[in-house]
């Protein structure tokens, strides 16, 4: 099969296409979006009849840029052989295009994880219970809440608590663009925990957050993530509240929730059965170097 390869603007184009697996392209279908759209390349593949089979996506808002890929193998595999790609790459691709990932790029210095793409809808959606948090001798004084830029130091100072599963794609635009929730100490829990804030900050401390990657509106998606519980808090059922509520407000809104997951990771698996969510794919993410660089 021979294709054409071309570069194209065109988001009536690109939003037919990616909408033969929305669930699989709702990054992509989000990037439309003027937010983000500036900062993608969107290479596709057309064969003989005038079809799209395949597209690259290469979205540069981040260091290193992410590589999306989606639709025919073979589609994929004529695009790469075209476009000019980066030296250093963040990869989110479908599993049967690895190996032509492997070909151009060595994961060495990071790995190929293995993950699961799930989704959630409203006839799907089992919110955790309560919108607050039970006090008690092990909850002392706990508060749920939707955040805002100002919460951007606290949140970063609870992620940096780090672990294999912290969100390592979180970036400040992420809260005024989406929608974030978080648990923190107030009144006399204040003592139990050292402050997580930044230096100078007068946020209390936060327990859990879960937000969003991206929010859509006008394309009708949204995806979940930078999901982190503080290590010395985990086991109280943190995760699925604030995930909860995330998802409550992207669902009130009529749209398509999705999320990725660590296939390594059990608990957060088993947290996002729970509230409803099902999984689509499995995919690889991780960061390659240019064999030829």
């Amino acid at each position: 099969m021979s294709y054409a390869i071309r570069l194209t603007t065109d988001k009536t184009e690109l939003h037919a296409f990616l909408q033969r697996d929305p669930i699989w392209a709702a990054y992509a279908i989000g990037d439309l979006d003027p937010v983000h759209f500036d900062w993608c390349t969107w290479h596709v593949a057309e064969d003989t009849t005038g079809r799209l089979a395949g597209l690259v996506l290469l979205y540069r808002r981040l260091d290193p840029p992410i590589l999306l890929t989606a639709g025919e193998t073979t589609a994929v595999a004529a695009i790469l052989q075209q476009m000019a790609l980066p030296g250093r790459i963040y990869v989110s691709a479908l599993q049967e295009h690895l190996p032509l990932l492997l070909a151009r790029y060595d994961f060495s210095a990071d790995r190929v994880r293995p993950m699961l793409r799930m989704a959630l809808t409203q006839e799907t959606f089992r919110p955790a219970l309560g919108r607050g948090v039970p006090e008690g001798r092990d909850n002392p004084d706990p508060a749920l809440r939707r955040l805002d830029a100002a919460d951007v130091p606290s949140i970063e100072a609870l992620i940096a608590h780090g672990g294999p599963f912290a969100p390592d794609a979180f970036t400040p635009s992420q809260v005024a663009e989406g929608v974030f929730f978080g648990i923190e100490l107030t009144g006399a829990g204040l003592a139990v925990l050292p402050r997580t804030a930044s230096p100078g900050s007068d946020a209390p401390p936060l327990l859990a957050v879960a937000g969003t990657h991206l929010v859509a509106p006008a394309w009708g998606v949204a995806a979940v993530g930078n999901v982190y519980v503080h290590p010395a808090w985990r086991g109280r059922g943190y995760g699925a509240l604030v995930s909860s509520a995330v998802a409550a407000d992207l669902l009130q809104r009529g749209l398509l929730v999705v999320l990725n997951v660590d296939q390594d990771n059990p608990t957060a698996i088993h947290l996002y059965r729970q509230l409803g969510f099902r999984e689509h794919c499995p995919f690889v993410e991780g960061i390659g170097q240019a064999r030829n660089a």
